[in-house]
């Protein structure tokens, strides 16, 4: 949207350079030319879009930074692998390994 209001802005400028910023009107009154107000349209629209974008001083503190994805990622490749991986892994025991080391009743 900005980059199509400067260009309307530069060529109706130029426009207004090459023929002048005023018409003679045949009752001895001068005009501005017809494409003037089409260039200040351009000017308004590329105001407004730098307001938008906060690059006006009086509009910078509406523009606010968002939130950096880089403070979520872990830096260390393996943490990364470890963050991707599933739930826990619980170590399978097989229930005659557990009786074995368990001690029984002495009789």
């Amino acid at each position: 949207m900005y980059a199509v209001s400067e260009n309307r802005y530069w060529k109706f400028r130029d426009q207004l350079d090459r023929e002048g910023w005023t018409v003679h009107v045949p009752d001895g009154d001068d005009k501005d030319h017809p494409v003037a107000k089409h260039f200040y349209a351009a000017e308004r629209v590329m105001i407004q879009c730098l307001d938008r974008l906060g690059l006006n001083p009086l509009s910078r503190d509406k523009a606010k930074p968002t939130k950096s994805n880089n403070d979520d990622k872990p830096t260390d490749p393996m943490e990364a692998i470890l963050s991707r991986s599933g739930p826990a892994i619980v170590p399978f025991r097989s229930p005659d390994t557990e009786e074995e080391t368990q001690p029984g009743p002495e009789s």
